[in-house]
């Protein structure tokens, strides 16, 4: 039997625990759920709205009809294609105890969550484009659909200083939406706007007080849960909002059906093989195709709030 000499050392294997811990962020999409959504096809995709229609009072005996043009206004949405792509070079997984593979998929999802509220954001906050007898224009939230930032409308302390979110705002906002006749009494209005002004809100007893909710605020896990149900809103916190006069934060209260989502192309997650490559690493590859629009501007009220200032209202 052949003997081989010479010295032999232990080889030491490093390998990573498993815990993995994914990086502060926003986990998805938030505002999915405030806004309706449907799956279109094509190029692009106009909604259309219907106008409103006319009527008359007949004054005389055996009176012709009057006919009325109807009208219509259509919306257009644009798609915008995101994706999210991966390697997991087959080095990076033998050196750890598990396959990072799972917790891949997920910071590639919450990635294309986060990038989904942008689209969504831009047609709640943005200029949309609209036709309408014939011609295209590019449409903004009007004065009338705003609430200024020294706003005390409704406030039990008078004053014409800038102050953050209030009760007495949110009520101004809500009264704007009245008079444009949405029902706010049987359609799901949100509230959405960065942590800083919901919490401005909460320390308004009237928020708290059971008088002016629908649950109590201990019945709901969560600090944003606590406020919910205040004037029968539902309040999101995204922290992603723009700013008025430079400074000032926004919040946003509008119902379900203010603004469209189209999906062209589904969330789609691919787990494919890379033969091209040493080792043929596997690709993870998560996109989708989607579009966003604001179908009523009157449904959208703004509302700008200075990011320092807590006064009781």
């Amino acid at each position: 039997i052949m003997s081989l000499g010479g010295t032999y050392q232990d080889f030491h294997f490093e390998m990573f625990k498993d815990n993995l811990v994914h990086e502060l962020q926003q986990r998805g999409t938030l505002l999915t759920a405030t806004i309706t959504v449907e799956q279109v096809d094509g190029n692009k995709t106009w909604f259309t709205k219907y106008g409103k229609s006319s009527s008359y009072q007949k004054s005389t005996r055996g009176e012709l009809k009057t006919y009325h043009e109807d009208t219509y206004e259509r919306r257009l949405l644009q798609f915008q294609f995101n994706s999210s792509d991966k390697i997991l070079d087959k080095v990076d997984i033998m050196d750890m105890v598990t396959n990072p593979k799972s917790d891949a998929v997920q910071a590639m999802v919450m990635e294309l969550g986060r990038a989904r509220d942008e689209v969504i954001f831009d047609a709640i906050s943005g200029s949309v484009t609209k036709q309408e007898n014939g011609s295209t224009s590019s449409v903004a939230l009007p004065a009338a659909s705003k609430v200024a930032v020294n706003s005390h409308a409704f406030s039990s302390v008078a004053g014409t200083n800038d102050i953050g979110l209030t009760p007495s705002k949110l009520k101004e906002a809500i009264k704007k939406l009245g008079e444009e006749y949405v029902d706010v009494n049987r359609e799901p209005v949100f509230v959405v706007g960065p942590m800083n002004q919901l919490m401005k809100l909460s320390t308004n007893s009237e928020v708290t007080s059971s008088d002016f909710r629908t649950k109590n605020v201990l019945d709901v896990p969560g600090v944003v849960g606590g406020i919910n149900g205040y004037l029968g809103l539902t309040y999101i916190a995204y922290e992603d909002t723009d700013l008025v006069n430079t400074t000032d934060e926004t919040v946003y209260v509008y119902p379900k059906s203010a603004i469209k989502l189209g999906i062209r192309q589904p969330l789609t997650v691919e787990i494919l093989k890379d033969s091209a490559r040493v080792g043929n690493p596997e690709t993870i590859a998560a996109y989708e195709d989607i579009g966003a629009t604001r179908m009523f501007e009157e449904k959208v009220i703004q509302i700008a709030c200075d990011p320092t200032t807590i006064i009781p209202a």
